[in-house]
């Protein structure tokens, strides 16, 4: 048995401490236990610092989402840039005005002068077909100053086999449109964007 040097009391061989007056058997002062706080200290900090990363990453991720959509729109704004035609008048015209007059717009390019007559006796007051006949008319006008230019110099060869090419390619040109306003386009004509309207 052991005795304690505070209290006198016997204490068992095996324990450390008094357990009446709780100080070291052999007198000295019992080491102190850390508290339940300081033992949490480690894990708060780790906690801490944990909760911290997390933060951190969730702002990361954040940052890299609002640049991701920033690129997004920055690319679908250059798209729209390209896919923007500065001859293409399809918005200027009701959906009413197109439905009713796409059939006499297509045969304004396929027929020519005819087209252009029918046109101008079936509706003045539309704007989709008014825009159509000008781009005809047009088309219209310099082919026939090509066949004139051509007829007069046709002593020159050259110039007739220019005539009949420009020719050619005004009447490509004028199926290209029909083919656009077959899909609900109303573009300028090519090659003669340059030339203002006639009418």
């Amino acid at each position: 048995m052991k005795i304690c040097g505070i209290c006198g009391f016997e204490c068992e061989d095996e324990a450390v401490t008094c357990p009446t007056c709780g100080k070291n058997c052999d007198g000295s002062e019992p080491k102190k236990r850390e508290s339940s706080s300081s033992l949490s200290d480690p894990f708060e900090r780790y906690r801490k610092e944990i909760d911290n990363q997390i933060k951190e990453q969730e702002k990361r991720i954040s940052d890299l989402q609002q640049q991701l959509n920033t690129e997004n729109e920055e690319k679908q704004s250059k798209k729209r840039k390209k896919e923007f035609d500065e001859f293409d008048r399809t918005e200027l015209f009701s959906e009413e005005d197109v439905k009713e007059n796409r059939l006499f717009a297509l045969l304004l390019y396929l027929t020519g002068i005819i087209g252009i007559i029918i046109a101008l006796l079936k509706d003045k007051d539309s704007p989709y077909l008014n825009f159509h006949t000008n781009q005809v008319l047009k088309a219209v006008i310099c082919e026939t100053a090509v066949l004139i230019l051509s007829g007069l110099l046709c002593f020159t060869f050259i110039v007739p086999v220019f005539g009949v090419l420009i020719i050619i390619a005004l009447n490509i040109v004028k199926l290209i449109s029909a083919l656009w306003v077959l899909k609900g386009y109303s573009k300028e004509i090519l090659i003669l964007r340059s030339l203002r309207d006639l009418k």
